[in-house]
């Protein structure tokens, strides 16, 4: 029987990525409750953390960030629900170069 997942607030989801990227030392850039994104250059430990917290990951979205302007980059998502074949989202962000920013989706897994 598969997992339920429980939807987090906006907010409780940024804090939990807020603080896993501060103890871990990952860059992140944070534009209030409508946007969080984490240097995928340190993201596989993110993931990690919030596995161990049973914190599933519904989706990723990549983008190229100048430090001002955020830019989707529609050939990098990952979605949950539509990548059955793929091992997950570790597997996933390694296929991705190291300079795009990801926004993290998140929900408990109950």
């Amino acid at each position: 029987m598969p997992a339920m997942m429980r939807a987090l607030t906006r907010s409780s989801t940024q804090r939990i990525l807020i603080e896993a990227c501060l103890r871990d030392l990952v860059a992140f850039y944070w534009h209030g409750p409508s946007l969080l994104l984490i240097r995928r250059g340190g993201l596989e430990s993110i993931l990690s953390e919030l596995a161990e917290r049973r914190l599933s990951i519904l989706a990723l979205n990549a983008f190229d960030f100048d430090g001002t302007f955020a830019h989707p980059r529609d050939d990098l998502r990952y979605d949950a629900d539509h990548h059955p074949g793929m091992r997950g989202p570790e597997h996933a962000i390694r296929l991705w170069p190291e300079d795009v920013w990801v926004q993290v989706i998140i929900a408990e897994t109950t």
